[in-house]
């Protein structure tokens, strides 16, 4: 029998485990033997009957039956009904605390395993609040023929399978109550309209408590429109707060539930967000952290690093709509910020005109594109300020920052083993770690953000 035999005969099987440590996932680690299997929602010390669900080439997963002995003393009461079901959260049956080092962890053994040696890693700055933070949220919406009506959830972790539930603990309660309003009106709609809906996404502003609903399509469009306003025209006075109703066209399963094109309906077309002293208006689409009540901590995070960096001119490189691109102006002599979304570098002006900042300017194109095409002609930035999304720097980018030679590089990001990656690359080179800080800004969940700060080495 071949050791992939032997994995696989394992599949459907039960065992007696005890985890050992949890992975960077917040799985629980045992042993079958020689074999390691990660167990979701074991912790570190409980002893547990477990069954085989999957074999790779590596490992096996498992899920758990039944915990054996006694809980671990970091295990809480998990709110959720459909945890352990529902993708979106991993750890919700850990102790708050116990979340935050288990992050701490993550961040230094990604660093540990990358840069060869040991990383002094900051304790997790920890979010004000632990549920009910996210401003915004994107619910599947599914068509179930067996039961002849809409189905409202989100997907079981790693599929495309609907784990049905009529709330999230994630969302502020303002955002389920519009939520129902919508869950009962679309009962009402035919068939044909209500499965051409694939996702309904909710924003909040968490200033103005103002909200968002965009519904996105696969077809009937104008059918669906016209529902919707006729719903909003009933509703609008009844919920608290103003809302927006709008519409987008995508396909099923494409990268992003929003389409080419974002259709505003009715209400207003952008949300207020008040940070740190400075106020901001975002189109729809535009991306910005999902807790509010932590963005002021890690944007103030990366200014007080930058104070110390004395950061002359900033490049800030992937800026959103200029949330921090404002706010690192008023410690610099002058900030340039670039996004490849048109939308995004609207929002950015604007901004900056609404807040009366003059020392910044913002450029339309994609980071990688257009940062080695200034390098080429001598453009300088003293500091660069880069938050990237979750596969961190493209190369292109990271070859034109090693070639730019900053004093000092900011990096924000959402994914430890990719910031790491690149850290390994900067610090092979000029560079030395100076601050490496996690922020939780999703609590519950597996994932982690971290600021670090870096100074070149002459």
């Amino acid at each position: 029998m071949t050791k992939s035999d032997a994995r696989a005969g394992w599949v459907g099987q039960l065992a007696q485990v005890t985890a050992t440590r949890l992975n960077d996932d917040g799985d629980g680690v045992a042993k079958i033997g020689p074999l390691t299997v990660f167990v979701p929602q074991l912790l570190p010390g409980e002893f547990a009957q477990i069954r085989v669900t999957s074999a790779h080439r590596n490992f096996l997963r498992a899920e758990l039956v039944e915990i054996q002995g006694e809980f671990a003393q970091q295990r809480d009461e998990p709110v959720c009904p459909v945890f352990g079901r529902c993708g979106g959260c991993q750890l919700q049956h850990m102790e708050y605390a116990e979340q935050l080092e288990h992050k701490r962890q993550v961040t230094a053994g990604q660093l540990r395993r990358a840069l060869h040696q040991e990383q002094s890693v900051r304790r997790t700055l920890a979010s004000p609040f632990a549920h009910r933070y996210r401003n915004h949220v994107q619910i599947p919406v599914a068509w179930n023929k067996a039961l002849g009506r809409l189905q409202f959830g989100f997907y079981h972790s790693g599929s495309h399978d609907m784990v049905e539930t009529p709330t999230c603990h994630l969302i502020s309660t303002e955002m389920e109550m519009l939520w129902s309003q919508i869950r009962d009106e679309m009962a009402t709609w035919p068939e044909q309209l209500a499965s051409a809906v694939h996702h309904l996404s909710l924003r909040e502003s968490g200033s103005t408590g103002a909200l968002a609903v965009i519904w996105s399509v696969d077809g009937w469009r104008e059918a669906v429109a016209e529902r919707l306003l006729r719903f909003y025209e009933r509703h609008s006075g009844r919920h608290h707060g103003v809302w927006t109703a709008a519409i987008t066209v995508q396909r099923r399963f494409a990268a992003t539930p929003y389409g080419q094109t974002l259709d505003v309906l009715a209400g207003p077309e952008r949300l207020t967000e008040r940070i740190l002293g400075r106020t901001y208006q975002l189109s729809l689409r535009s991306f910005l952290q999902v807790n509010h009540y932590q963005t002021p901590h890690l944007y103030e995070t990366v200014r007080a690093a930058l104070r110390e960096a004395s950061p002359g001119r900033v490049l800030d490189a992937f800026c959103g709509v200029g949330t921090m691109s404002l706010l690192l102006a008023e410690v610099s002599s002058e900030v340039v910020g670039v996004d490849y979304l048109e939308s995004n570098i609207a929002d950015a002006h604007a901004n900056a005109m609404e807040n009366g900042v003059s020392n910044v300017r913002f450029v339309s194109a994609a980071v990688e594109d257009w940062l080695p095409e200034r390098i080429a002609r001598g453009e300088k930035f003293d500091t660069v300020v880069v938050d990237p999304p979750r596969k961190g720097l493209p190369q292109p980018a990271l070859a034109a920052l090693l070639a730019l030679r900053p004093r000092s590089i900011i990096y924000v990001s959402c994914n430890p083993a990719t910031l790491a990656r690149d850290l390994a690359a900067l610090t092979a080179t000029d560079y030395a770690l100076d601050m490496v800080q996690p922020v939780d800004m999703f609590p519950q969940t597996s994932h982690v953000e971290c600021c670090i700060s870096t100074y070149r080495v002459d």
